[in-house]
């Protein structure tokens, strides 16, 4: 492991007026200027950690109704659960590939 550089307080204060700006702009709007989509909110923890907030109902209907897709925790879930019921699939699969193979070779 490598150690942290220590930034000096110049370097620091150019650091918080960044975030602090990116932060700005962020909020500026709700909305994307260029698909009229709802954007999810950012909420800042720390110096450097920066959370992505669930969207409200509303904002989601609205995506949908223009086509747009929202990635949330709950969505997130379910894509874990997919991809481990796909790879229980796979292996039960496999498994009676191995025994098929097995069988035959006998």
């Amino acid at each position: 492991l490598t150690a942290a550089p220590v930034l000096s307080s110049y370097e620091r204060l150019l650091r918080n007026r960044f975030t602090k700006q990116t932060l700005e702009a962020l909020y500026q709007s709700k909305k994307c200027g260029q698909c009229a989509g709802y954007s999810p909110s950012i909420r800042k923890d720390g110096y450097t950690k920066f959370f992505v907030k669930n969207m409200p109902r509303s904002w989601k209907n609205a995506n949908a109704k223009i086509g747009l897709s929202t990635f949330d925790e709950s969505s997130a879930s379910e894509v874990a659960l997919r991809q481990a019921n796909a790879k229980a699939a796979a292996s039960a699969l496999e498994a009676e590939a191995e025994a098929k193979a097995a069988a035959m070779g006998d």
